[in-house]
C-alpha cells in the first residue's frame, strides 16, 4: 500500500513538473511576442519615415518635371516608384497588425458591407474585371468587421497578384 502511495505521489509530482514546464515555456514565448510586438512598432515607424520622403520626392519630381512625366520610362519609373512606396506600406501595416494581439470586438456585422468596404479599399488594376454576385437576405453575423476587413482585403490582393496581365475576381457571398 505505501508503494502506491508512494508511485502516485510521484506520478502528481510528475505532473506538476510537466505543467509547470509548459507554463514556463507559455510565459517565455509570451514575454518573446511581446518584445516582438514592440520591436514590429519601432521598425515600422522607423520605415515609415524614409517611404514618405520617397513618396513626396516622387510627387516632386511630377511637378518639377512637369510635361517631361509624359516621357513614359519616366513615367513608368514613377509609377513604379509609387507602387513600391505602397507595397512596402501595406507590408508595414501588415507585420503592425500581425504583432498586435488584439482582442476582436464583436458585433452585429453585414457580411456584404465589409466585404464592399474591403473592394473599395484595394486597388484593383483595370486589367482585371471584378464580379460581385452578394446575397442579399443574408442574417447579420457576430464578428469584428475591421478585422474581416483586413482579411478579405488580402485575400483580394492576392488574388491579383495571381492575375498580373488580366483576368476575372469573382466574389461571392452564400
Amino acid at each position: 500500500v505505501k508503494a502506491e502511495v508512494e508511485k502516485a505521489k510521484a506520478e502528481e509530482l510528475r505532473n506538476a513538473y510537466d505543467n509547470l514546464k509548459e507554463l514556463q515555456e507559455r510565459l517565455i514565448r509570451s514575454e518573446k511576442l511581446a518584445v516582438l510586438g514592440k520591436l514590429a512598432g519601432i521598425v515600422g515607424h522607423e520605415l515609415r519615415n524614409p517611404l514618405g520622403v520617397i513618396r513626396n520626392s516622387v510627387y516632386f519630381l511630377r511637378m518639377k518635371l512637369g510635361k517631361a512625366t509624359e516621357d513614359e520610362k519616366i513615367k513608368r519609373h514613377l509609377e513604379i516608384l509609387d507602387e513600391e512606396v505602397n507595397d512596402s506600406d501595406r507590408i508595414i501595416t501588415d507585420i503592425l497588425t500581425f504583432a498586435k494581439i488584439k482582442e476582436p470586438r464583436l458585433v452585429e456585422t453585414k457580411i456584404n458591407d465589409v466585404i464592399k468596404t474591403s473592394l473599395k479599399k484595394v486597388e484593383i488594376p483595370r486589367v482585371i474585371e471584378v464580379v460581385t454576385e452578394l446575397k442579399s437576405d443574408l442574417p447579420e453575423i457576430l464578428a469584428d468587421a475591421v478585422q474581416l476587413e483586413r482579411v478579405f482585403q488580402n485575400i483580394i490582393l492576392n488574388a491579383v497578384e495571381a492575375m498580373p496581365d488580366k483576368g476575372r475576381l469573382i466574389v461571392t457571398s452564400i
